[in-house]
């Protein structure tokens, strides 16, 4: 008989595991925290951290994603109600600056005293991208080959 919480028990374990990441993040720049450090704050061994992340790189991409969408569904409840295209794009900038800003844990990513990762990440994500066309899109409907140049940019 297959295990059917199999699934869930490994969300709710990779979701420790970058809770754990969070919380480090908050105090230290991201650039380093080893992953020693995130076991054990997530109480496990080293081992079973990388049973779900194979190393610190899916790690961070795993955890940058998962703050992409919350940043991503907080930038859009606060743009609930700003219609006009400009107004939008200026305040949906505002808004995810303001945000990052606000988390000790997402500032360290941008933090100026080690290499900030967080651009270098930002610009090899699928998820940043496909969410930054989405917001695009948002503004109006546009040629995809424009949305994509301007959520480059």
């Amino acid at each position: 008989m297959p295990d059917w919480l199999a699934q869930r028990r490994t969300e709710v374990a990779a979701e420790r595991i970058l809770d754990a990441a969070d919380a480090l993040f908050a105090e230290q720049d991201a650039a380093t925290v080893g992953m020693h450090e995130i076991a054990k704050a997530a109480g496990c061994s080293r081992a079973t951290l990388y049973r779900y992340f194979e190393n610190r790189e899916a790690l961070y991409t795993a955890y940058v994603h998962r703050e992409s969408y919350r940043l991503f569904h907080q930038m859009t409840e606060q743009l609930s109600g700003v219609e006009e295209p400009r107004e939008r794009l200026i305040e949906g900038m505002v808004s995810s600056l303001r945000n990052v800003r606000e988390s000790p844990a997402l500032s360290s990513w941008f933090a100026t005293a080690q290499r900030p990762i967080g651009a270098e990440i930002a610009e090899q994500s699928q998820v940043i991208k496909a969410l930054t066309e989405a917001f695009l899109i948002s503004m109006g409907p546009d040629d995809p080959v424009v949305v994509e140049r301007k959520a480059r940019w």
